[in-house]
């Protein structure tokens, strides 16, 4: 079984449990411990350009960067990838759980129509920066067209 069929099946095991959790708790009048995330995360992100290039700094602290592809198509840029939940299988009781863990992905327009061939991706201190350039645009051609009547 792949690594991601995996990590959506413990994704599911893990809403399930949550939901039992929330149940028990409701009946016995406890506040609930958890709160419930969406299955697949989106990291948090800042977009800005200059006159040459669009950059994209995306917050991925704990995620191995083997485990991170990026896309480019025009100007539309998506990353996504997982990251491993760092108490799976420790017998402990969470009293808060707010870093999202499992897979991610984020879809993020770009302000400009870039050339995703020269892009470079640098991971460093839980940060993921996507230098993308801008594309060159191509001159613009007038083309004369003769108009037939009939």
């Amino acid at each position: 079984m792949t690594e991601v069929r995996q990590e959506i099946l413990a994704n599911i095991d893990d809403v399930w449990r949550q939901m039992e959790r929330l149940a028990d708790q409701v009946a016995s009048g406890k506040r609930p411990l958890v709160v419930f995330t969406h299955p697949i995360w989106q990291p948090n992100v800042d977009v800005y350009e200059n006159l040459e290039e669009v950059v994209v700094l995306v917050e991925l602290a704990g995620v191995k960067p083997e485990e991170v592809a990026i896309s480019v198509d025009n100007s539309v840029l998506t990353v996504r990838g997982a990251r491993r939940d760092a108490l799976r299988g420790r017998k402990q009781r969470c009293y808060i759980m707010e870093i999202n863990s499992g897979i991610f992905e984020r879809t993020i327009p770009l302000p400009a129509i870039v050339d995703g061939e020269l892009a470079e991706a640098t991971y460093s201190q839980g940060f993921l920066e996507i230098v993308l350039p801008k594309a060159k645009e191509p001159p613009i051609r007038i083309i004369t067209i003769r108009v037939q009547y009939s």
